[in-house]
């Protein structure tokens, strides 16, 4: 059975690193473009399977997103 994916999910400052790590995030620049545009502090990073992670300026938490597409929606 496949894990379901969330539409959003938030994410506590010790699983950062490790999920970054696992799911081979890697920094979004087009992501990022949007965020900063939108003055939203945070940093984009884009999994292998397609999720956004949204990490706060200061590191302290994370928004994980089922795609980029899910998230552009939310920031309409």
């Amino acid at each position: 059975m496949a894990k379901e994916i969330k539409d959003k999910q938030f994410i506590f400052e010790r699983y950062i690193q490790k999920g970054i790590d696992r799911y081979k995030g890697v920094e979004n620049k087009e992501i990022q473009r949007h965020l900063d545009n939108a003055d939203w502090k945070f940093t984009a990073y884009l999994f292998e399977d397609q999720r956004v992670l949204l990490v706060y300026h200061d590191g302290s938490y994370g928004v994980l997103y089922r795609n980029a597409a899910y998230l552009y929606e939310l920031m309409d």
